[in-house]
C-alpha cells in the first residue's frame, strides 16, 4: 500500500515540477501565539515542520506544507506551564498579582499577619518554566523593648522582651501608694508598648472644692492618704449629693472618695405627669422658692403656689383629684349639691321612705377621686321568703310570718338553742337559717362573759378573754356533742413596776395595773440595757426587769501629735471617736472607731513621729542621696549609694528608713 501512495506523491511533484503549479510554504505565514519561529524561512509544498512552544509553555504543533499553504497534522495549543501550590507562610496570607491560577509568569506576594514582620529578603513568589522561585517567605512576631522599672514597681509579665499581644501588668511594692498611668500596657503591631511605664504615688484624695462649705473637720487640710476621713458640713440651703447636709467621708485605696464630697445648691425638680400638673412656668427652682402653676382638668390645685422644701415640692400632692357629684336613684343629698367635690370632703344623703338603708349615708372622696361607702337605695322587703327545715319541722309561726319556731328529728338537734330553736324575720330577711345537726355534733359556740371564743377546729375553739382577765384554760372542748364551759374571771392587778437604776418607763404612771398590760424601760445614755425592755402583768405578777449597766464615759483620751473627732460632730458626750495626725505623722494602727464601754474608753492609737534627711546626715554617713532631701513618714524611707568607692554590705543601692522618728542608716564601709 506504502509503494502506491509514495508513488502517487512522486507524480503529483513531477507533475507540479513540469507545470509550475506547486508553491513553497513561508515561516511567517506560521501564526500560532507563544511558539519559538522554525528554523527555515520556507519549505517546499510537501515538507514537514515541527513548531515547539516557548520556554514556559508546553504543546506542540506539527504542519505540512501543501501548495503554498500550512495544514496542521498535529496539534497542541501552547499553554502556560502550571505550578504547584506556592506554599503557605506562617503568621502570613498571601495573593495573586493576576490571574486566578498559579501559572508560569504569575507572581503571588505574602503579607504578614498583624503583630508580625517580614524576615525574609523577598516577600514575592514567581512561578518559572522550572517551578516557585525564591522559598516560601517567614514572619515573625514584633518584639517590644525591654521593660525598666524602678524599685516602687512590680511588673508582671514578660518583661525581657515582649512579643506583639503580650501584656505587662503593674503593682506598687507598697499598699500606700497607686499607680500613675496605666496598670496593664499592651505590645503594639509596630513593636511599641501602647503606654509608657507607670510610676507610683502615695495614695492620696483631694478636697478640690469649697464652695457652699461650712466646716470642715479636720480645719484646713485638704490632702487626705488612703484610710483618713474628712466630715463636711455644706451651708443653708445646700447638701450634698446623698441629700444630707453633713457626711463623713472615706479616701479609699485608689485614691477616690467613697461619695463625691461637693456641696450642691438645694432645687427641686418640675412636677412629673402624674402629679396632674398641667401648667408652670419653671425648669428648676431653689430652696424656699415659690411657683404659680395649674392642674389638670378634673383636679384643684391643693396651694395657690408650689414651694421647693428639703422634702420637694409642696403641697403634696400639688393637685388633688375631684370627684363628680353622684347619681344616687330614690336619694336625696343633704344640704346644697355641687358639681365636684375635692379629695377628702364628705357627701350625706339619705333614702327616701320605703326604701334602705333607712339610716343616713356618709360617702368620703378618696384620692383616686372615688367615692367610697357608696351604697344604692333598694326598696324595702317586709316578708321573709318560707322556710324549710331538713332533718327537722316547723311547728310554730306567727300570724304575720315574723316568727317561726322549730325543732329537730329524732336524733338531730338545732345548731343553736336547746332541744327547739327560733328565727325572725326582719326587713325581709330571716335572723338565722334554720339548721339541725347529728346529735353527737356540737353546735353554736357557746357565750363567755368577759371575753370571746375563736374556732380552733370542729372540736377546739381558744378562749381570749378581756384585758384584765384571765381564763383557768386557754380553750375548749367538744366533748360527747356539749361543749365545755368557759370562764374569763378578773385577774389579780399589779401595783407599780419595780425600780431599775439609771432607767425610766416610757408611759405615765398609774395607781394599778390590769392583768396583761405592760410598761416599757428605757436607759439614760450612755447605759445599756440588759434583758427585754418591756416587761408584763401576769396575775398580780410583773415579769423580770432588764437592768441599765455601764458608766459615764470621761472626754477621750488625748493623743500627742493628732486629734480626736466625734462620730456625730453634734454629740456632747460622744461614745465614739476616730483619731487623726499632724502633717508628716502615722496613727500607729488603722482602725475605724475607738468606743467607750462601761465609762472606759478603748486604748488609743499614737502617732508616729516624721524624720527628716538632711544633707548634714547624709554626708556623715558618706552617703549621697538618690531623692530630695526633707521629711519623710515613719515606714517610709530614702534611696542613697555610697561616695568615694567605699561598698555597701549587700549591693549599690540602700534604703534609709524611718521608724518613729529615727532614721535607721546602713552605713558604708
Amino acid at each position: 500500500m506504502r509503494v502506491p501512495v509514495k508513488l502517487l506523491g512522486f507524480v503529483v511533484w513531477l507533475l507540479c515540477l513540469n507545470f509550475g503549479q506547486c508553491r513553497d510554504c513561508l515561516r511567517s505565514d506560521i501564526i500560532y501565539e507563544n511558539i519559538v519561529p522554525v528554523s527555515d524561512a520556507s519549505y517546499a509544498d510537501g515538507k514537514t515542520a515541527k513548531v515547539f512552544c516557548q520556554i514556559g509553555f508546553t504543546g506542540i504543533y506539527i504542519l505540512k506544507c501543501e501548495n503554498g499553504k500550512w495544514s496542521e497534522r498535529v496539534g497542541r495549543t501552547c499553554k502556560k506551564k502550571k505550578c504547584s501550590h506556592p506554599g503557605d507562610a506562617a503568621n502570613a496570607d498571601f495573593k495573586l498579582l493576576d490571574g486566578t491560577e498559579f501559572v508560569f509568569g504569575t507572581t503571588v506576594v505574602y503579607t504578614c499577619k498583624k503583630g508580625y514582620e517580614m524576615t525574609s529578603r523577598s516577600n514575592k513568589r514567581t512561578c518559572t518554566s522550572k517551578g516557585w522561585d525564591n522559598s516560601v517567605p517567614e514572619c515573625e512576631a514584633v518584639k517590644c523593648p525591654a521593660i525598666l522599672t524602678n524599685r516602687d514597681v512590680i511588673a508582671s509579665g514578660n518583661t525581657k522582651e515582649g512579643n506583639y499581644g503580650e501584656v505587662i501588668h503593674f503593682e506598687c511594692a507598697s499598699s500606700e501608694k497607686k499607680i500613675d498611668g496605666s496598670r496593664d500596657i499592651r505590645c503594639t503591631e509596630t513593636g511599641d508598648w501602647s503606654a509608657p511605664v507607670p510610676n507610683c504615688i502615695a495614695v492620696t484624695c483631694e478636697l478640690t472644692s469649697n464652695v457652699d462649705v461650712k466646716r470642715v473637720v479636720p480645719e484646713g487640710k485638704t490632702i487626705f492618704r488612703a484610710g483618713e476621713r474628712v466630715t463636711i458640713t455644706c451651708t443653708e440651703k445646700t447638701w450634698l449629693k446623698s441629700k444630707e447636709t453633713s457626711r463623713r467621708f472615706t479616701c479609699q485605696d485608689d485614691g477616690q472618695w467613697d461619695y463625691n464630697p461637693v456641696c450642691e445648691v438645694i432645687t427641686c425638680e418640675p412636677p412629673s405627669r402624674d402629679q396632674h400638673v398641667s401648667t408652670y412656668f419653671w425648669r428648676t427652682w431653689k430652696l424656699d422658692e415659690s411657683k404659680n402653676y395649674e392642674c389638670d382638668s378634673g383636679y384643684y390645685k391643693k396651694a395657690e403656689v408650689a414651694t421647693c422644701t428639703r422634702d420637694g415640692l409642696t403641697p403634696k400632692p400639688l393637685c388633688a383629684g375631684m370627684c363628680a357629684r353622684p347619681d344616687i336613684p330614690n336619694a336625696k343629698i343633704e344640704g346644697v349639691p355641687r358639681q365636684n367635690y375635692s379629695t377628702a370632703s364628705t357627701l350625706r344623703y339619705k333614702c327616701n321612705p320605703g326604701f334602705e338603708p333607712e339610716e343616713t349615708v356618709e360617702i368620703t372622696c378618696n384620692p383616686q377621686a372615688q367615692w367610697t361607702g357608696l351604697q344604692q337605695c333598694t326598696a324595702k322587703r317586709e316578708d321573709c321568703h318560707d322556710l324549710s327545715v331538713k332533718n327537722g319541722f316547723i311547728y310554730s309561726q306567727s300570724l304575720n310570718k315574723k316568727e317561726i319556731l322549730y325543732s329537730c328529728n329524732k336524733g338531730y338537734k338545732p345548731f343553736t338553742g336547746e332541744w327547739w330553736s327560733s328565727v325572725t324575720c326582719v326587713k325581709g330577711s330571716w335572723s338565722d337559717v334554720p339548721l339541725c345537726i347529728p346529735e353527737e355534733e356540737c353546735g353554736a359556740l357557746p357565750s363567755v362573759q368577759n371575753g370571746k371564743l375563736k374556732l380552733k377546729d370542729q372540736e377546739t375553739a381558744e378562749v381570749d378573754c378581756d384585758p384584765g382577765f384571765i381564763s383557768s384554760t386557754p380553750s375548749i372542748k367538744c366533748i360527747s356533742g356539749t361543749w365545755e364551759t368557759p370562764t374569763c374571771n378578773e385577774g389579780v392587778k399589779c401595783g407599780i413596776p419595780p425600780y431599775v437604776g439609771n432607767s425610766g418607763i416610757t408611759s405615765k404612771p398609774k395607781a394599778f395595773y390590769i392583768h396583761g398590760s405592760s410598761v416599757t424601760y428605757t436607759c439614760r445614755n450612755p447605759f445599756v440595757m440588759i434583758g427585754k425592755s418591756t416587761v408584763f402583768c401576769s396575775n398580780g405578777k410583773w415579769e423580770e426587769t432588764p437592768t441599765c449597766e455601764g458608766d459615764i464615759c470621761p472626754p477621750p483620751p488625748y493623743i500627742e501629735n493628732g486629734s480626736h473627732f466625734s462620730r456625730n460632730p453634734d454629740d456632747k458626750m460622744p461614745t465614739e471617736v476616730y483619731y487623726e495626725c499632724q502633717a508628716y505623722y502615722v496613727l500607729s494602727e488603722r482602725k475605724q472607731y475607738y468606743r467607750c464601754e462601761n465609762g472606759r474608753w478603748e486604748t488609743p492609737p499614737k502617732c508616729l513621729k516624721p524624720c527628716q534627711v538632711t544633707q548634714d546626715i547624709l554626708e556623715a554617713h558618706n552617703m549621697r542621696p538618690d531623692q530630695q532631701t526633707g521629711y519623710i513618714k515613719h515606714g517610709d524611707y530614702v534611696d542613697y549609694y555610697c561616695q568615694h568607692r567605699l561598698i555597701v554590705r549587700t549591693g549599690h543601692y540602700k534604703k534609709a528608713t524611718c521608724s518613729d522618728g529615727k532614721l535607721e542608716i546602713e552605713s558604708c564601709e
